[in-house]
């Protein structure tokens, strides 16, 4: 990703990775100014370099029009797609000030006042995504049965993209989902073993995510020696009405060392005697 807007997922860490929403709520360096940009407004037909607008509100207007455009053609593109995009537009044209800022920020270079700035933007890019999401249903009830658990559209997409993934065509699979990671964290199919997913799982604990969605720890039933945490979103739905569900991320639980061995015999013992799988 090589946009300041990545270099914002970079400091949210992997499990606030998507900042994408039905307001498609995101954050922007606009000539040394951080802003919060609503994609509401139509696209614009002539679009210059931040640091080419006079006003803030202008360059955060153009900001708009150039996610309103992108996602116009490109409906289901992920952060790192429209991150991508941005530095493309910065290259075409030759928005050197922007590029070198960029720089600075992901060699820690940047002034602490600019850092300070894109720390606070994000605080308000989490309250935003928070607050748009308590509006939305619950994916998940606050206390379901096991049986509501296991027939949640959420958690049945899971293996969905599991199937999705295996089979090449990554079907419900977000690409972030796929190799995307921190230092401290495993994360991404592509980091373990497809032998996992070819068996069957179950679920550990589910809840909703306070991004959006719905997030669970699962176990395979084959492989019982270690707990994934899976996240899935939903985006809407068709012209049919059929909700469509993203993978949006997936990771390796961090298990403490001194418990690890008991925890993983534990967890074993559950996924073996669970009654229900997917």
């Amino acid at each position: 990703m090589q946009d300041l807007l990545s270099f914002i997922v970079r400091r949210l860490g992997w499990r606030a990775l998507h900042l994408i929403l039905p307001l498609s709520i995101i954050a922007l360096s606009v000539a040394g100014c951080v802003a919060i940009v609503y994609y509401t407004s139509r696209p614009a037909d002539s679009l210059l370099c931040p640091s080419a607008y006079t006003t803030t509100e202008e360059a955060t207007a153009s900001f708009q029009a150039f996610t309103n455009n992108f996602y116009d053609a490109h409906p289901d593109a992920s952060l790192s797609d429209l991150a991508a995009a941005r530095h493309d537009f910065y290259v075409s044209h030759h928005c050197t000030q922007e590029l070198a800022a960029y720089q600075q920020a992901v060699d820690g270079n940047a002034d602490p006042a600019t850092m300070k700035m894109i720390d606070q933007a994000i605080g308000k890019v989490l309250t935003a995504i928070k607050d748009a999401e308590s509006k939305r249903p619950p994916g998940i009830g606050a206390s379901p049965s096991e049986k509501e658990i296991y027939e949640n559209p959420y958690i049945k997409h899971i293996r969905t993209a599991l199937h999705g993934y295996l089979d090449g065509t990554n079907d419900g699979v977000e690409v972030d989902s796929l190799a995307l990671g921190t230092q401290n964290e495993r994360c991404g199919l592509e980091h373990f073993d497809k032998s996992y997913y070819r068996s069957k799982f179950v679920i550990y604990s589910a809840e909703n995510n306070e991004y959006g969605g719905v997030e669970a720890n699962i176990i395979f039933i084959d492989k019982p020696n270690a707990v994934f945490w899976a996240w899935v979103y939903q985006y809407g739905g068709d012209e049919n009405g059929d909700k469509k569900y993203a993978l949006r991320g997936f990771c390796e639980q961090k298990l403490p060392a001194e418990h690890k061995a008991e925890l993983l015999k534990t967890m074993s013992e559950f996924a073996h005697e669970s009654k229900y799988s997917i």
